[in-house]
């Protein structure tokens, strides 16, 4: 009877080595999967805000509502 319980005892044991073994690993993938993401979300938070402003200084530079010389030449609009 003991020889019994000592293999379901060893089988247990050797099941607990081999997810242990896979923890770390589990946790390297885990974590880097995480900066991968928050990387490629920080990129792309800034593309957008560059893509802003260099639309906002290509259309505002253009177009000029109201200023001096359209004011100055009687066209105010």
């Amino acid at each position: 009877m003991s020889s019994f319980f000592a293999s379901v005892l060893t089988k247990i044991i050797s099941v607990g080595d081999e997810t242990a073994l896979d923890r770390p690993g589990l946790h390297y993938e885990c974590a880097t999967m995480a900066w991968i993401r928050t990387s490629v979300s920080s990129i792309s938070f800034v593309f957008s805000i560059y893509k802003v402003l260099v639309f906002r200084d290509e259309h505002v530079a253009s177009v000029v509502v109201i200023g001096p010389r359209p004011v100055a030449n009687g066209k105010p609009f």
